[in-house]
């Protein structure tokens, strides 16, 4: 394997595990008020991104 794919492949593995956590922070900010008033859009369209990067991989 090639530097490149090495780097690819690290790459990708570092934004599947940030796409798997970063649910976690929305899902305290609804579990501790009980309500979902301050669940971010931002994150959710975020891990959206990190998804498609992960599938077109």
């Amino acid at each position: 394997m090639n530097l490149f794919d090495s780097l690819l492949a690290w790459l990708v593995s570092v934004i599947g595990v940030a796409t798997g956590v970063a649910y976690i922070p929305q899902a305290m900010r609804i579990w501790k008020p009980g309500s979902s008033d301050e669940v971010s859009i931002l994150t959710y369209l975020l891990s959206f991104g990190g998804q498609i990067v992960y599938f077109v991989y």
